[in-house]
């Protein structure tokens, strides 16, 4: 495995929301620095991270309403600095008071982990995991009960795994072009006041195109994925157990 190593961070989140006439406008500003250094060779990495985002509610009747949302991200990293713009649109139409049919669309972004021992490595040339995601469901409430039933589809490019080198550590490495598309259902019940449960079955084809030119595209996860989930609230405490 790769050597071990101290990792920190400091995420500071600011936001503030303006109700303007039934609709909503919130904006924002995020604030990330990241730190690692092994322990034994003293290598460090640092990231920091500045973000600005925004969001706009608008309510175009008592049913439907519509939110366009867009974040600027502002990364300085040891290996490679990035700016991304990241928007998104998401629709909630409510078809009666217990059932209601949504839409989000949006663009994903995802750094590589901070690693010293990546980041000394000079021949390491992570890019950053990035695509589209699309998503379109109906939610159906019953008092304590709710049912999700969602179908998906994401696109990404330059997806971020991990591979076992010749010296038995694991690296992080591009995968390649990533797609998948599927289906998944989702129950929720709540138990008593603080204690919920969730259940989670999904059907997909997450596919992985083969970087060495082949255009080949083959299996990359399992295509059946089930999860379930134990939850506590109460007051200002939080906290899951989840099985996947």
């Amino acid at each position: 495995m790769k050597s071990a190593g101290k990792y920190d961070s400091l995420v500071l989140d600011l936001q503030k929301a303006w109700k303007l006439d039934g609709d909503t406008l919130i904006g924002g500003y995020l604030f990330k620095r990241e730190t690692g250094r092994t322990f034994f060779t003293n290598i460090e990495a640092k990231r920091t991270s500045n973000a600005v985002y925004a969001s706009y509610t608008k309510q175009f009747t008592n049913r439907f309403n519509a939110t366009f949302g867009v974040r600027g991200d502002f990364i300085s990293d040891d290996v490679k600095n990035q700016n991304v713009v990241l928007p998104q649109l998401q629709t909630d139409y409510k078809i009666d008071d217990n059932t209601a049919w949504y839409v989000n669309i949006g663009r994903a972004f995802q750094m590589p982990s901070i690693d010293p021992v990546d980041h000394e490595d000079t021949g390491v040339d992570l890019k950053p995991e990035k695509g589209w995601n699309y998503e379109t469901g109906l939610k159906l409430s019953r008092g304590d009960e709710s049912w999700k039933i969602a179908l998906y589809h994401m696109n990404m490019h330059d997806k971020l795994g991990w591979k076992l080198g010749d010296d038995d550590r694991y690296y992080l490495y591009n995968k390649g072009d990533f797609r998948n598309t599927g289906i998944e259902v989702e129950y929720d019940r709540r138990l008593s006041e603080a204690w919920g449960v969730k259940l989670g079955v999904s059907f997909s084809n997450p596919e992985i195109k083969d970087p060495s030119g082949t255009n080949e595209w083959t299996q990359d996860a399992s295509r059946i994925g089930t999860t379930i989930s134990l939850d506590y609230h109460r007051a200002k405490w939080q906290g899951n157990l989840t099985f996947r």
